[in-house]
């Protein structure tokens, strides 16, 4: 017992206050994650068409993919602090907004507020932890940042779906409140953290025009990476709308949905924190192949299933695959990007979060509409094992980036301790 507690303990230590004050806030804002999670049951609720929905919740995604370039740009020029504090007041308005909203032309700019500001908060945050957290231990603290959301979402998938049976406005205010409590905490207990700009050995002159986005485009590594994970990201998001959707068709209401989806929350609450030491022994390319063709594999068994039991099975499997696939792009991206661009490298990771929000919605509720859930689920499996071969096909040129940045980043600790 005592060697199983001193080898649990081994994952919490070695952060700094910084990081463990995001942690709690994450977990605050993340127990009244409603809007995320039941925004397409409620449009459901009220007379919108499969389709419709998808291109409403499509909206979501459309604001990310602004909101993500731009989060990074901030966190790179403003400082972390302060567009983390304001991305996140904007995300409390926008859920406030939505309890009130009724008719589609104030649900659609809501929703579209929504995303805006919900993924301009992952930059500036994901850049804090690559600031603060050791290298070493990159995998480690994404993987406790992403635990501790999914602690929370856990929680609002089991209690969020019987709330909303009774009053989807006391939903969304609730999602607010705890988004306003996570901004205060930052405000209050996380100091800035944004480094000054630094050189690689073929750079000219730090502020040039192509220390910006143009860099990252340049990237070959990253933008490969970028390519494969959109490819598994059009499968992952489909939990967002075809889902839920599909598993209302099988006569499931809200309160079974948010049992289905809380299997999500307990496997990553299980998991996550224990597996990013393990996976931090491999090659990535490695892990992120098996976590694809997991999340591949989970939705495709979607296909056969109907009982609330049978759904969270399969809603268990590519959970896996997400506990894998988090930790390890996050500390990727990280160690990808110069300090002085981390908030823009993150801005581009968002930018495929969002290219998934905003594609998954539309295609998995047409597809959903057209094709039938068969059609949509195999198709999944099938996009989940392309994204992983990319995963294994790409890996040898990420590890050789990843070596010449940390050979780059050691020459000019060299130099300046000369």
């Amino acid at each position: 017992m005592r060697t199983a507690a001193s080898a649990i303990a081994a994952h919490f230590r070695g952060f700094p206050p910084r990081f463990w004050w995001l942690w709690a806030g994450a977990v605050v804002s993340a127990f009244a994650t409603f809007v995320f999670l039941f925004l397409a049951v409620y449009l459901a609720a009220r007379g919108f068409s499969p389709r419709d929905i998808g291109l409403l919740v499509a909206a979501d995604g459309v604001g990310s993919l602004a909101a993500a370039p731009v989060g990074g740009w901030l966190a790179d020029r403003i400082g972390r602090r302060p567009t983390l504090v304001a991305a996140l007041a904007l995300c409390a308005a926008a859920a406030a907004f939505l309890a009130f909203a009724r008719a589609p032309p104030l649900v659609v700019p809501g929703v579209l507020a929504f995303g805006l500001a919900s993924t301009m908060t992952f930059p500036a945050l994901f850049a804090i932890v690559a600031d603060v957290v050791p290298e070493r231990d990159l995998e480690r603290g994404f993987g406790l940042l992403y635990w501790a959301n999914n602690l929370g979402v856990a929680f609002s998938a089991a209690v969020g779906g019987a709330i909303g049976e009774r009053s989807w406005t006391g939903l969304f205010l609730a999602d607010a409140a705890t988004t306003l409590a996570f901004a205060a905490i930052v405000w209050q207990r996380v100091p800035e953290s944004r480094p000054g700009p630094t050189l690689r050995p073929d750079d000219t002159a730090a502020a040039s025009p192509a220390r910006g986005y143009g860099a990252v485009l340049r990237d070959g590594p990253f933008v490969g990476f970028w390519v494969v994970f959109v490819v598994y990201l059009l499968v992952f998001w489909q939990f967002q709308v075809a889902a839920p959707l599909a598993m209302a068709r099988d006569g499931h209401g809200p309160a079974a949905i948010g049992r289905i989806l809380m299997a999500n929350g307990i496997v990553i609450f299980a998991l996550q924190p224990f597996s990013a030491r393990l996976v931090a022994r491999f090659d990535p390319a490695r892990v992120l192949a098996v976590a694809a063709a997991l999340v591949g594999t989970g939705y495709g068994a979607y296909a056969i299933c109907d009982g609330v039991a049978s759904y969270a099975v399969a809603t268990a499997i590519w959970s896996v695959g997400e506990v894998l696939t988090t930790p390890v792009a996050s500390a990727l991206v990280a160690r990808l990007a110069p300090p002085d661009l981390r908030g823009r490298y993150q801005g581009a990771y968002g930018f495929a979060w969002g290219a998934g929000r905003t594609v998954a919605p539309v295609a998995g509720g047409a597809a959903l509409e057209a094709l039938g859930p068969t059609a949509l689920w195999v198709g999944c499996l099938g996009m989940g094992l392309t994204a992983a071969l990319g995963h294994l096909a790409l890996g040898s040129s990420r590890r050789r980036g990843t070596v010449e940045r940390r050979q780059a980043r050691s020459r000019r600790t060299d130099e300046h301790g000369a």
